[in-house]
């Protein structure tokens, strides 16, 4: 519906977007890069206080079903090609995003070859899949990709740039945003409100996470092993608010599409001072806290973790789901639970030990975990909005 491309400093405000219908690849907003017949790069684009509505494959409607691979509909997608040119200094600030039948796309996606970004005070809720990404290594955001191009052909300097890097998401609310879509084993698949899936260098802070799929997920689907800089570091998450979501509040690790690997490594990012309050309302499986695979030299510290051992389907506060998964807990707030003489309840794949290394986690460095019961305002019920 609106389309950018080979455009400097151009601002899109206060529009209303809504009831673009088509079966495949449907776009909302899309900053382009260049991809396909859209060959662009965009410096100090930004996108103000516009309201996003019923983009999708079908219409939306609040029982939607899951959908398969080839739906899609991206309500606001900017894509830097790498490459070509690159997207940078952008900003998304102060838009709504709902009612979207997105498929296995997002809501808001930043993917590719974007180099300082900002995504802030965006209200993203009721969609049927991922509210937030920043994403990297995917193929279709590359010069000259066309499905059947072999990516490690491209030479070292494209690979390397293409990845989301340098940006903040600070402030956005996104609730409500869940797939109903299956994977080949017939399991749900799980929608983070906010996900980093092979970003770089991004900070994530005061942004409230609730009733999704997952609250945050830090991880990578797309691993190309040979790629310069592989990895997904320099992830900051502080001060955020994850609860009420059906599984997780924070999935940290790297998960593979389709199938079992190669697993890019997830290293030197940091969770300090967030709130993970009484998620795993639905998820039969799976922590407040889950260790996907090749997370490595991670810290997690200063944390209110609260299980409701009560009214949660699975009732442990960190899980190892993952091999080669190793996080340092430091300092954190855990709530009460009346058993393992006070102890927060574990992963039943980890043995408990305070102040030890045990396997590949660290418990609290050398810091007893604060094991107490966090005390909420008591004028919010557990079933209201704690914001």
């Amino acid at each position: 519906m609106i389309e950018i491309f080979e455009k400097d400093y151009c601002t899109v405000k206060k529009l209303y977007i809504q009831n673009n219908i088509k079966k495949f690849d449907t776009e909302g907003i899309h900053v382009s890069g260049g991809r396909g017949i859209h060959v662009s790069g965009g410096e100090g684009i930004k996108i103000l206080s516009c309201k996003i509505k019923n983009i999708g494959y079908e219409e939306w409607t609040p029982s939607y079903e899951g959908a398969i691979s080839s739906e899609n509909a991206n309500p606001l997608l900017v894509v830097g090609v790498a490459g070509e040119n690159a997207v940078t200094d952008l900003t998304i600030d102060g838009n709504e995003i709902y009612n979207c039948l997105t498929g296995y796309s997002e809501a808001l996606t930043v993917a590719g070859d974007v180099a300082g970004f900002t995504i802030r005070n965006n209200i993203v809720h009721d969609n049927s899949n991922i509210g937030i990404v920043t994403a990297g290594h995917y193929g279709w955001t590359t010069k000259d990709w066309n499905e059947n191009s072999v990516y490690n052909n491209l030479s070292d300097d494209i690979r390397s740039k293409n990845i989301a890097r340098n940006g903040t998401v600070s402030g956005n609310l996104v609730y409500n945003c869940v797939t109903r879509s299956t994977n080949e084993n017939g399991e749900v698949i799980s929608s983070a409100g906010i996900y980093i899936d092979g970003g770089k260098d991004i900070t994530l802070e005061r942004n409230v996470s609730r009733n999704n799929g997952v609250g945050f997920s830090i991880g990578c689907e797309e691993c190309k092993m040979n790629d310069p800089d592989n990895d997904v570091t320099g992830i900051i998450m502080r001060n955020n608010l994850s609860y009420n979501n059906n599984g997780a509040g924070l999935v940290f690790g790297s998960n593979k599409s389709g199938n079992n690997g190669p697993y890019a490594p997830i290293s030197n990012c940091k969770a300090l001072n967030n709130t993970f309050y009484k998620n795993l309302r639905t998820q039969p499986s799976g922590a407040e806290i889950t260790l996907q695979h090749n997370s490595t030299e991670n810290l997690i510290k200063q944390n209110i973790i609260y299980v409701d051992y009560a009214g949660a389907k699975c009732y442990q506060a960190i899980g190892n789901w993952g091999f080669s998964s190793e996080a340092s807990f430091d300092n954190n707030l855990y709530s009460d639970i009346p058993s393992n003489n006070g102890c927060p309840r574990f992963s039943e794949h980890l043995t408990i030990e305070i102040n030890a290394k045990i396997g590949d986690i660290v418990l609290d460095s050398g810091l007893r975990p604060l094991i107490d019961s966090p005390v909420f305002d008591s004028n919010v019920s557990p079933d209201e909005d704690l914001v």
